[in-house]
């Protein structure tokens, strides 16, 4: 059963905006199977929750129950099963003493920046902690997750209700039926209840993420989508940290809610080593261009292009080209010895090695000074197609996710990678390289770009080239140093290395 478990009205709480009978009727038409009122330091009798039931005509199965917020020295505490008001603060002892049968679980401990201890959530007092709530901010409601995963504590959601759009988002599952407030306080007791999330494992290349949904869908916004990502170690813990600044970074440069945008940081947990980003809603380009009429596709294609124009038009600088360098040529090797472990591609691979390498050598001396921020990892599978708005076209973005790779370099780098990326992602469904041209998705990076794209082609065929070998790299590292995959690609490479000298 879904429960709203954290509520105010009008007439008993100052705070609250929201009347009885609209508190009562929002609920049930939210889909919840109850509510619970919890003013502060008064007590609804059964007489008063019948008339109010009698005013909000909702059906009879609806659950209208209440409890009460007490303020104690240790904060707000919800009390599910009392027999009587608490008229002003009353220490936790005491408030557990008068009501030894009752449900005691503390509300939005985690407001206000306060990251509780292990003592005080696991507090033999209390029955249960509410680790979301609408009084918290997203960052606040992940580390209440954080906790109760790590501490196993009996965890509820309420929305502390004070006016109508906040009613719904954060109710509390509850496992079983129940149908009083003592049902309520026994199954709490026994922790038979939990608050409404859901965590899914994501694909996070070595890192670990995971899709966190708080809460409800709703109109009003108010629930979370989010994607949280942790480091397993110190390097890529700095490689996260890293990637949130250049996304901020571009957040904060007009890419934010335009058409063209990348997601909102949450926050950046140092101890836990954990990165909270706004989760994009839609589908990537890749699952969109497989699936539809190129007609529209090819609209989606085209917007990919101009994103990436954006980002280098901003000539953002975050890394130094001294990184660059050095990444690099550490690539270049790593690639000359995973083909030591394909031994018939080894000599085309080292010929096509040394070709990209003397050039990007060259691109160093001569060109650093040009270099832009680029996004590194720039493929179909990270290029978010959507909608803000269902059956509105004119809400369409597209965003863009995982800057791990971020770096400075020529913008051909990330137009080479798209494309190469994009002719390997597809490979499995004849007709879409046909369908989605190269010169299309350069036509419109041109038409958005302004630096100088005179030599761009030629420079997106050298590094077509260099992500060839990336692919071609994760291909052996897979096991298929020997599969006609790997030999399809290191023919289209010579042929693209024959045309590029």
């Amino acid at each position: 059963m879904l429960i709203e478990t954290h509520s105010h009205t009008s007439q008993y709480s100052k705070c609250s905006i929201i009347s009885p009978v609209d508190l009562v009727r929002r609920s049930a038409e939210k889909g919840l199977q109850g509510l619970i009122i919890t003013e502060h330091h008064y007590l609804w009798s059964e007489e008063q929750l019948a008339q109010l039931r009698a005013e909000a005509r909702v059906e009879r199965h609806f659950l209208i129950l209440s409890g009460q917020e007490v303020d104690t020295d240790l904060g707000h505490v919800l009390v599910y099963g009392g027999d009587r008001t608490v008229p002003g603060r009353t220490p936790l002892k005491e408030l557990r003493a008068m009501f030894p049968a009752a449900a005691l679980v503390w509300a939005h401990p985690f407001r206000h920046g306060k990251h509780p201890a292990k003592e005080q959530l696991c507090n033999p007092l209390l029955d249960g902690i509410e680790v979301l709530s609408l009084n918290q901010t997203t960052r606040e409601n992940c580390l209440g997750l954080h906790d109760w995963h790590t501490y196993r504590f009996t965890a509820l959601s309420g929305c502390d209700a004070h006016s109508e759009a906040m009613i719904g988002v954060y109710p509390t599952h509850f496992d079983h039926p129940v149908s009083t407030i003592s049902d309520i306080a026994s199954e709490i007791k026994h922790g038979r209840c939990r608050p409404f999330s859901r965590e899914i494992p994501r694909e996070g290349g070595d890192l670990l993420a995971t899709e966190i949904v708080l809460g409800t869908r709703s109109d009003s916004g108010l629930h979370n989508d989010i994607i949280e990502k942790a480091a397993t170690d110190k390097w890529r813990w700095n490689s996260i940290k890293e990637s949130a600044r250049v996304m901020e970074t571009l957040y904060r440069s007009d890419f934010k809610k335009s058409p063209y945008r990348v997601p909102k940081l949450i926050g950046i947990d140092e101890q836990n080593r954990v990165m909270l980003e706004e989760n994009q809603r839609g589908k990537n380009l890749f699952e969109i261009v497989t699936t539809i009429n190129s007609d529209i596709g090819t609209c989606y294609f085209g917007m990919a292009a101009r994103w990436l124009a954006k980002l280098h038009n901003l000539q953002l600088r975050l890394r130094s080209p001294e990184d660059t360098v050095q990444r690099e040529r550490a690539k270049f090797e790593d690639y000359r010895n995973s083909f030591r472990n394909s031994p018939q591609h080894l000599n085309d691979a080292l010929r096509i090695i040394d070709h990209v390498q003397a050039r990007e050598e060259e691109f160093f001396q001569r060109s650093s000074n040009a270099f832009v921020q680029v996004h590194g990892d720039y493929h179909p599978k990270n290029i978010i197609i959507g909608q803000d708005r269902m059956f509105d076209p004119g809400t369409l973005f597209v965003s863009v996710i995982d800057f791990n790779s971020s770096f400075l370099f020529c913008p051909a780098f990330d137009i080479g990678y798209f494309l190469s990326h994009f002719q390997s992602q597809c490979s499995d469904f004849p007709g879409i390289t046909n369908e989605y041209k190269e010169k299309l998705f350069l036509d419109a990076y041109r038409e958005e770009y302004r630096g100088d794209s005179t030599d761009i082609e030629k420079q997106v065929k050298l590094f077509k080239l260099r992500s060839n070998l990336s692919i071609a790299s994760y291909f052996i590292k897979l096991g298929l140093g020997e599969s006609k995959k790997l030999t399809d690609l290191m023919t289209q490479s010579m042929s693209l290395l024959e045309q590029y000298v």
